[in-house]
């Protein structure tokens, strides 16, 4: 690649991780407790925990998170954030939920972090297989822009 299309490629990068920055500069500088926001977020909980026990027991529990559009790729951010805050599957224990409480801050933060990351394209949610498109698109972008920057 010459310099000159590597110049094309730089400026775009660098919009596109500011569009990806907006989100977390306002995180930190005007942070909002789990508690204090609205039913979307106890909600996204709710779903992530139903994962987790559905993993955890084997067994397929009515999913409210995914019956409304787009509920599929939200619900699985939601256990993606449990995941990353250390609790990917439940355990039996009477003690898990006020395990997952305690760290509930943590999981909003990584709610946060993950709604940020450009990967869903609201535009073309309707058509079938654009989640898969979406993650395609966005791993291609990501390694043109690493390897331009190797260069």
């Amino acid at each position: 690649m010459n310099a000159s299309a590597r110049r094309l490629w730089f400026w775009p990068c660098v919009i596109a991780a500011s569009f990806l920055l907006i989100p977390l500069l306002l995180l930190r500088h005007y942070p909002i407790s789990f508690w204090a926001s609205t039913d979307y977020q106890t909600l996204g909980l709710a779903d992530a925990l139903n994962m987790a026990y559905r993993i955890a027991d084997r067994e397929m529990y009515f999913a409210r998170g995914m019956t409304n559009h787009p509920g599929v790729p939200f619900y699985f951010m939601n256990w993606l954030a449990l995941a990353l805050t250390g609790f990917p599957v439940a355990s039996a224990d009477a003690g898990f939920l006020d395990r997952v409480i305690e760290r509930i801050e943590d999981y909003h933060r990584i709610t946060i972090w993950l709604a940020a990351l450009p990967l869903v394209d609201p535009r073309r949610l309707d058509s079938p297989g654009s989640a898969s498109r979406n993650w395609r698109r966005a791993i291609k972008a990501m390694s043109r822009c690493r390897a331009m920057a190797a260069r």
